[in-house]
């Protein structure tokens, strides 16, 4: 059974991007779904990104590197 990502944030304090499926979250950062996929980049380069959707729309796209945080 896959997790559902709750959260993710790229960075650390005030310079760091945040985004959420919790109720309680500002409008701003809320998104109905946040998803780990994958993204070819070049011919022989794909990458994991998280991204997430907003009415059924691409809302951000965040390349996954070690400085991202993730909550289940």
């Amino acid at each position: 059974m896959e997790q559902k990502i709750k959260s993710v944030e790229k960075g650390w304090g005030e310079g760091s991007t945040f985004f959420s499926t919790a109720q309680t979250v500002s409008e701003t950062y809320r998104v109905d779904e946040i998803k780990e996929e994958s993204k070819q980049v070049s011919n022989d380069v794909i990458i994991n990104v998280y991204r997430g959707y907003k009415d059924g729309k691409l809302f951000f796209e965040m390349g996954a590197s070690i400085d991202v945080t993730v909550a289940f």
